[in-house]
């Protein structure tokens, strides 16, 4: 598996953030941020720990 390192990471959701609408991107940072990971990044079907 390919690793991501922190930096292109940080890069690459700040790319599909910005291809969001305006006015989905005035919503709190840190939800679109989690939002876009769960999306990129899905943990699988159990939800959250």
């Amino acid at each position: 598996m390919n690793q991501l390192k922190t930096h292109d990471l940080a890069q690459e959701l700040a790319n599909d953030i910005r291809k969001l609408p305006a006015n989905a991107r005035k919503r709190n940072a840190s939800v679109l941020l989690i939002e876009q990971l769960r999306r990129k990044y899905p943990c699988g079907a159990g939800g959250r720990p």
